[in-house]
């Protein structure tokens, strides 16, 4: 274990920004359990000997904090996540950070137009 992290107060911290939005109850028992003080202590290695992963840490479970548990009602799982730096916010298929799609954001808008909107010609798929 890395001496210079406190896991503890990392995992506190955690369920505290998760608690508006409901995950922090879902969430709690995952956080607390030594599975995740693996994967912490895994990730702060990684980032110790200059690895570099996408989304930051910081930002790994921003998608819980933003959609509210109640509110959830589709889940999407890519395959392939952005490869780049300074791409990958924490939402799947996000492009806040560059502005513009990523490719596997338009494969997603192109089968949507493809299976959902063909009644709907109008529908414009974006750039």
């Amino acid at each position: 274990m890395i001496q210079t992290v406190n896991l503890e107060e990392i995992k506190c911290k955690l369920i505290e920004k998760l608690s508006p939005s409901g995950w922090a109850t879902k969430l709690r028992g995952f956080i607390q359990s030594s599975d995740f003080d693996a994967i912490l202590e895994t990730l702060y290695i990684e980032r110790e000997q200059g690895r570099r992963f996408t989304p930051p840490l910081k930002d790994v479970f921003r998608a819980f904090e933003e959609c509210p548990e109640k509110d959830l009602k589709v889940v999407i799982i890519g395959q392939d996540p952005y490869p780049h730096m300074n791409v990958a916010d924490g939402i799947a298929f996000s492009c806040s950070r560059t502005g513009k799609p990523q490719p596997s954001l338009k494969f997603i808008f192109q089968e949507i137009e493809r299976t959902v909107f063909q009644e709907w010609p109008s529908h414009q798929e974006p750039d």
